[in-house]
């Protein structure tokens, strides 16, 4: 057995069959010579018998002309659907480093579901201001895995937007504990010695990072209960609060809670509900979106609180 033929062939199965296309014997003859590779019929089908055996389910289409179309490719098509989407979505990764990552994607499917992929799909644009991002993240993972601290500048965006650093460009020396991907957002966790404390920093707003030398000694660190503090919209203490929704807004309240929330009474046209969550100006800005179709019923502090939220709103606009 020949076994770069065997994996050209197998590459030519993955690029041009997939479970509605096929490929005939004679294509494949053909794109085998393509490759500076000639052989006989009699060799392709025991290939074909050998790459059936290691798990690449290769179906025969018996007729006048004999096809073939590979079943299971090494990615599925809705699975290379979803990471397409999700790479176009990603901000922080230039439109270059995107197409190569997919172009890899692609070399996993057909033709032809590439083809479909790409024709039912959206493909924003892209503005990148830290084009260093994937060597920051990846600079990043190699200090956590290491316990080492790290150096950086930080920015924001302005107006204009260009890059105001923070601090008069002045560096920032934090131990990294871990990356996290929040709303689209890669931030990295940092833990502070000089305020014993930590914080959140996005890793497309960290510019000239550098891993240093010194070894970290790290604390205890529980991970989830720093991201549902730092970046859950409710976060705080909790109260046990009953809003009364109209039920044409149900599926939203299901879209951002979940089905973690206790209905208390069903109506003819609404719905009482119950949540164990934190009161801030966060949450009345959510419950605010839905106007005439919900209303805060207790307890009457967070009414009252709402109110008061509502009155400073009216007051801006005298």
């Amino acid at each position: 057995m020949n076994k770069l033929r065997l994996l050209i062939l197998l590459e030519i199965f993955i690029k041009y069959s997939d479970e509605n296309h096929y490929i005939s014997l004679k294509d494949i003859m053909y794109y085998l010579e393509n490759k500076g590779i000639s052989v006989e019929r009699k060799v392709i089908y025991n290939d074909i018998k050998s790459l059936n055996s290691l798990g690449y389910e290769i179906e025969i289409i018996k007729g006048k002309i004999m096809k073939y179309h590979l079943l299971n490719h090494p990615i599925e098509s809705v699975e290379a659907k979803l990471i397409y989407d999700s790479l176009n979505s990603m901000n922080f990764i230039s439109k270059e480093k995107t197409n190569k990552i997919i172009d890899s994607i692609f070399n996993q499917i057909s033709i032809y579901q590439k083809k479909k992929i790409i024709k039912n799909s959206y493909t924003p644009n892209k503005t990148i201001l830290n084009k260093n991002f994937l060597y920051i993240l990846d600079s990043l993972q190699n200090a956590i895995e290491n316990d080492k601290y790290v150096s950086f500048k930080y920015f924001d965006i302005t107006l204009g937007k260009n890059k105001k650093y923070r601090k008069q460009k002045s560096d920032y020396t934090l131990i990294p504990y871990s990356l996290v991907l929040i709303q689209q957002n890669y931030y990295c966790i940092f833990y502070s010695e000089h305020y014993k404390s930590f914080s959140n920093y996005r890793v497309d707003r960290i510019d000239e990072l550098q891993i240093l030398e010194k070894q970290a000694i790290k604390i205890p660190f529980e991970i989830d209960k720093h991201i549902q503090k730092s970046f859950n919209m409710f976060s705080g203490l909790k109260e046990i609060i009953k809003v009364e929704f109209k039920n044409d807004v149900f599926h939203r309240i299901v879209d951002k809670f979940g089905y973690d929330f206790t209905i208390l009474e069903k109506k003819e046209n609404s719905f009482v509900a119950s949540f164990n969550i934190s009161v801030s100006n966060s949450f009345f800005s959510w419950i605010t979106q839905f106007g005439e179709d919900a209303i805060i019923l207790s307890p009457k502090n967070v009414v009252d609180d709402f109110k008061s939220f509502l009155n400073t709103l009216i007051n801006m606009y005298k």
